[in-house]
């Protein structure tokens, strides 16, 4: 393995297409057992407006240059908050999602998902599971349209979908790795990729 990284001891098998093999302590659960859609709107419309890049995830918008035109209000936009899935229904399978590291206003046709209880410790986790090229492809078949530019990600599709479960000391253990590393995770092989 790469960076020092051992294999695991044990390994069983697993049902994804893009998956044959897991450590044995990890589980797949579906979307709906990770995550619960969240649907809270501003009623100001003065909370900090955040948009979602498909190279840095959830992001200020003032920190990026968009094309879009402004609104003249912001009074009903979605609202997320630090450790919630923000999710850009018609190009989540562009990368067009991340986990947000702070509360703010998004747009009213994204998606917000919050890691359940049991897991909002290593919420990070799925910033970089979601946007790794295994789950690209899980997006984009989940994803429907008559257009490629005009796929969009249902709700249920999203909460649907397989969600890879490493337990969470190697959860953490992975952001770790990805926060110092200048390479992707691979999840399919458990390691960085260039």
């Amino acid at each position: 393995m790469t960076g020092g990284l051992k294999p695991y001891p044990e390994y069983r098998q697993c049902d994804l297409a893009w998956l044959k093999t897991i450590p044995r302590d990890w589980s797949v659960m579906r979307g709906k057992g990770v995550f619960e859609a969240i649907d809270i709107r501003s009623r100001t419309g003065s909370e900090e407006l955040l948009t979602v890049s498909a190279s840095d995830g959830v992001v200020p918008r003032r920190h990026k240059t968009v094309t879009m035109f402004m609104a003249k209000s912001y009074v009903g936009h979605k609202l997320c908050w630090s450790g919630d899935l923000v999710v850009n229904s018609l190009w989540a399978w562009m990368q067009g999602l991340g986990v947000a590291g702070e509360h703010g206003l998004i747009s009213s046709a994204y998606s917000v998902y919050r890691p359940r209880l049991a897991y909002r410790e290593n919420s990070r986790f799925f910033h970089h599971l979601l946007r790794s090229a295994a789950y690209k492809w899980e997006l984009l078949t989940r994803s429907k349209g008559v257009w490629l530019s005009r796929l969009q990600l249902s709700d249920l599709s999203f909460m649907d979908m397989p969600i890879l479960l490493p337990p969470p000391e190697d959860q953490a253990a992975i952001v770790r790795l990805l926060n110092t590393s200048a390479g992707k995770w691979d999840v399919r092989f458990g390691r960085r990729r260039s």
